[in-house]
């Protein structure tokens, strides 16, 4: 395989990894309603 293929093969695995860890930590925040009450209480105590 060239080396310019592995690369784009690398590019492409990151960049699915990246969406799939983003989609799972979406998930986890909408399953968490205590979470956006912990957002909530750390947005007032930098005011």
């Amino acid at each position: 395989m060239p080396a310019d293929g592995k690369k784009l093969l690398q590019c492409e695995l990151f960049v699915l990894g990246s969406f799939v860890a983003l989609a799972i930590v979406i998930e986890y925040i909408h399953g968490m309603p205590s979470f956006r009450f912990l957002a909530q209480v750390e947005s007032r105590s930098y005011e």
